[in-house]
């Protein structure tokens, strides 16, 4: 057997992206959430009878909604080619015993979501606590545009324009609104800041608990779609918009953010 003699030739550098994998998606299980429905995951959803018994909470902090009466209960559909929470305007989900914010609250309250509405005639997303000042998201009847209110407070009632609720009927789209004690809401409605007309913030008081789809007096049921929330109780710039990219690119409304923004490219990774 002859032997092999001489300099050796050594590897040549290793390209770093050929080895790399790439970057994971970014979720809200990244950042601190209060609440995280999700309606695409099977695992959540309850079904009795092909309809929505119990919404499980994904952040952590077990405030999982039910529907015990049968006919109360939302159906499932779906948006964009993902699974969705159908309500029709006679549908709710209540969570009565632990609430998303506690005592007399002057803290923020944001909450985060993706839905559609199927009529004009008004609706609740969320309501926070099932007493008093409640925090009543995304709430309107005829002649009354109220992004929010506290049931109590003519004060709390905040204002927007016709036009943004347009924003939500069948074409979707992905909302956050920013509620901050003493203070005017904020809201952005796919990545774009709406002008709120009027209102000033009030302390959220009231009993535990809080509702999905409805006011805390039974009222002002949502009709239409809720895809997914998240509620956060502080929210920076930098997780709004990474809240907007993972929805907006989850549910196909990547097209509706606005220039400039940073996730209108590409979803969020990690």
């Amino acid at each position: 057997m002859s032997a092999s003699y001489g300099r050796q030739r050594r590897p040549g550098p290793i390209d770093p992206n050929a080895l790399s994998t790439p970057p994971a998606p970014w979720t809200p299980a990244s950042i601190s959430t209060a609440l995280w429905l999700d309606g695409d995951d099977s695992t959540t959803i309850t079904l009795e009878s092909s309809a929505v018994s119990e919404w499980r909470d994904k952040s952590g902090n077990t405030r999982h909604v039910t529907q015990g009466t049968a006919g109360a209960r939302p159906a499932m559909s779906t948006f964009g080619g993902l699974d969705a929470v159908s309500f029709d305007g006679g549908d709710q989900l209540v969570n009565s015993s632990t609430g998303i914010t506690s005592g007399t609250y002057s803290g923020e309250l944001s909450i985060v979501y993706v839905a559609t509405r199927a009529d004009s005639t008004g609706g609740t997303i969320l309501s926070d606590r099932t007493t008093g000042n409640a925090a009543v998201f995304q709430w309107w009847q005829a002649g009354d545009r109220y992004i929010f209110t506290d049931g109590a407070n003519a004060g709390s009632n905040h204002l927007v324009g016709s036009g943004v609720f347009a924003l939500l009927d069948s074409g979707g789209a992905v909302v956050v609104h920013q509620h901050v004690s003493g203070a005017r809401d904020n809201l952005w409605v796919n990545g774009t800041s709406q002008t709120v007309d009027t209102g000033t913030a009030t302390d959220i008081t009231g009993s535990a608990g809080f509702k999905i789809g409805v006011r805390e007096t039974g009222a002002a049921l949502w009709n239409g779609l809720i895809c997914e929330i998240i509620a956060v109780t502080a929210l920076t710039t930098t997780n709004r918009q990474l809240l907007e990219g993972y929805l907006a690119w989850k549910w196909g409304l990547e097209a509706d953010l606005p220039g400039g923004h940073p996730y209108l490219a590409a979803a969020p990774t990690v």
